[in-house]
């Protein structure tokens, strides 16, 4: 499986002044790029083995660092690359419950065999929230808000 993640084939686009998606062809999550006046704030980080290609995607736009990463869904190809982010000390935001699903083996058919493993210590989400969080950037204001039950499998 890896090796095919590995060929994934990605495109960086502009969704309007400071916002893009990175968005895969294949069996990945998209990720949200946000460019604020202290850094770049990633809106999932899709697999471990593509976090070199999303840094080189990023370089094309901003020298800014990574200052935040927000999971919006447990399953791997949403969160897979906090185990290369995490390692660099990027603060992870994530609901209560993704963080509970992350830190526990679960089943999610169809990735992997259908058994996500529990993520180390360093991968899992460092700040959680139950119903909503609050990002206060010098000109902007991010609202992350836990719709229930907007997505489950």
């Amino acid at each position: 499986m890896a090796s095919v993640i590995g060929e994934i084939k990605e495109e960086l686009v502009k969704v309007k002044a400071n916002l893009y998606v990175i968005q895969p062809y294949g069996l990945a999550g998209n990720t949200g790029v946000f460019i604020s006046d202290g850094g770049v704030i990633l809106i999932d980080d899709q697999w471990a083995m593509l976090a070199e290609r999303i840094k080189e995607l990023l370089a094309t736009i901003t020298d800014k660092e990574i200052k935040t990463i927000i999971n919006t869904y447990d399953h791997v190809d949403h969160t897979h690359g906090n185990l290369f982010f995490g390692k660099e000390n990027i603060p992870i935001i994530s609901q209560e419950n993704a963080f509970e699903r992350m830190s526990e083996r679960q089943v999610i058919l169809p990735f992997l065999n259908g058994v996500q493993e529990a993520y180390p210590k360093e991968a899992r989400t460092s700040m959680t929230f139950l119903r909503k969080f609050v990002l206060h950037e010098k000109k902007k204001t991010i609202e992350l808000i836990h719709l229930r039950n907007a997505y489950r499998w």
